[in-house]
């Protein structure tokens, strides 16, 4: 005689699944609104809450905020808010704000029709080496800094 099948308790058990199921995908929906959010102020001019925004959307859901449809808007944020930076003459806040744009971009897929230019890098090291050369240069350091685009023109 077959054993009767046991009905599934919709208790503790069950509803732990589901309430899980369902906070991930309120994580997902903030973090998609939070990105979007962001990319509205970042087209505003507004990079500092654009980022604000971002940071936020990373801490509501990493996979859905990191994805490769936005991590080049976010490292747009920190690019646009580092040139702001740059011209107010915060020069160690901004290479901070352009390396996390760099580490941002550096996995995004390159479109190849475009020409590459020393302030486009294709490399990590090259990228670096023109972030350091922009910071000598903005300290007046002009030689060194030539080195350093030098270099990176080379790799």
């Amino acid at each position: 005689m077959p054993k009767p099948r046991r009905k599934r308790k919709s208790g503790k058990n069950g509803g732990n699944a589901s309430a899980a199921r369902s906070a991930k995908d309120a994580a997902r929906i903030a973090a998609t609104q939070l990105v979007a959010l962001g990319n509205a102020l970042l087209d505003s001019g507004d990079y500092d809450g654009a980022i604000f925004e971002y940071e936020r959307a990373i801490a509501a859901n990493r996979d859905i905020a990191l994805s490769r449809r936005n991590r080049g808007k976010i490292a747009s944020a920190y690019a646009s808010r580092g040139n702001a930076k740059t011209h107010a003459g915060d020069y160690a806040s901004a290479q901070a704000d352009y390396e996390l744009a760099c580490e941002l971009a550096w996995d995004l897929p390159r479109d190849p029709t475009t020409p590459t230019t020393p302030t486009t890098p294709t490399t990590p090291e090259a990228a670096r080496l023109v972030i350091q050369g922009g910071a000598k240069a903005n300290k007046g350091d002009y030689d060194a800094a030539i080195a350093d685009y030098d270099r990176a023109i080379a790799i």
